[in-house]
């Protein structure tokens, strides 16, 4: 991993489009131009800050990410996180796989699978019981 302090950081330029605006940042590490974009100014200007931030610490940059050494984990987990995406994988485990609790309350222990099945007779839990 090559790092450098050979950092430059710009101003955020403005794309101003018929439907939405973009907020890019912009620096230099090493002599290669980074940019990224951001949907509102305040997330483009808290990245810029802390890229200024970094620069103030004396921290370095990488060279292959542009990115401080302290943003390294973050990026690297992000990059996870897109990588799973893309492939269509989800991260976690979604509320469709996640197991229904069974129900604790005593006056509905009649709220089973099959008996949600039948529509004759409904009870205040949307179950059937026998009259």
């Amino acid at each position: 991993m090559e790092t450098t302090y050979d950092v430059k950081i710009y101003k955020i330029l403005t794309y101003k489009g018929a439907r939405k605006s973009t907020y890019t940042v912009r620096w230099m590490v090493a002599g290669k131009r980074w940019r990224e974009p951001f949907g509102t100014v305040a997330l483009a200007e808290g990245f810029r800050s802390e890229l200024i931030t970094a620069t103030g610490k004396g921290e370095a940059f990488v060279i292959a990410t542009g990115l401080p050494v302290s943003h390294r984990s973050k990026s690297a987990a992000m990059l996870v996180q897109v990588r799973h995406r893309v492939r269509g994988r989800a991260l976690g485990p979604t509320r469709r796989q996640q197991p229904e609790e069974p129900r604790q309350d005593p006056d509905h222990d009649h709220c089973g699978p099959l008996a949600r099945q039948a529509r004759s007779v409904r009870t205040g839990c949307g179950a059937y019981r026998p009259a």
